[in-house]
């Protein structure tokens, strides 16, 4: 919360800091064998999305999160439709699903 957030690929930037841990953030810039490939940014013909260039940043409130998929190259995810408020979420992630019965499948770490 209260992050300006962007997007400088394969890097994600919190305020102007690279963000490379804890390892989940750290997973998607290094694990290429298992097909990560660090983060994107939105598709260009999105044309509303926040996070859609390298010179857009997002400003979060006081009370929002930003939800990135971990494969953001295929995630249809905050960075087209920006933070989420807190009050929205629900409970945290506890395993990936999708795609099944490869690598990524599993508890997260």
């Amino acid at each position: 919360p209260g992050e300006k957030i962007a997007i400088n690929p394969p890097h994600l930037i919190a305020d102007g800091e690279k963000i490379n841990e804890p390892y989940a953030f750290q997973r998607l810039l290094e694990e290429h064998e298992k097909g990560y490939k660090g983060y994107a940014l939105a598709h260009s013909a999105a044309r509303e999305a926040p996070l859609r260039r390298t010179t857009d940043s997002l400003q979060l409130g006081h009370d929002e999160f930003l939800p990135l998929g971990d494969n953001t190259h295929f995630s249809l995810d905050g960075r087209y439709f920006g933070g989420v408020n807190t009050r929205s979420i629900i409970g945290p992630a506890v395993f990936i699903y999708w795609p099944m019965f490869n690598e990524r499948w599993g508890r997260l770490r």
